[in-house]
């Protein structure tokens, strides 16, 4: 995920075919909705979203 300063979603870029295919399950808001709290930083983050088949999620901020 690409998020904007605003702290809504810029871009969705799955990555893998599961990511793809399930992608439209996974209720993401749509972009250039609200996502998180503004950003206190100037440019957007990318953020790694892991969902798992269990329902868990892991987060990695990309730098």
């Amino acid at each position: 995920l690409i998020l904007n300063k605003e702290g809504s979603i810029a871009r969705i870029s799955p990555l893998g075919r599961a990511a793809n295919v399930y992608l439209d399950r996974t209720q993401m808001p749509l972009m250039g909705d609200p996502f998180v709290s503004p950003l206190e930083v100037a440019n957007n983050a990318t953020i790694r979203l892991v969902l798992n088949p269990d329902g868990s999620v892991k987060t990695f901020l990309e730098e």
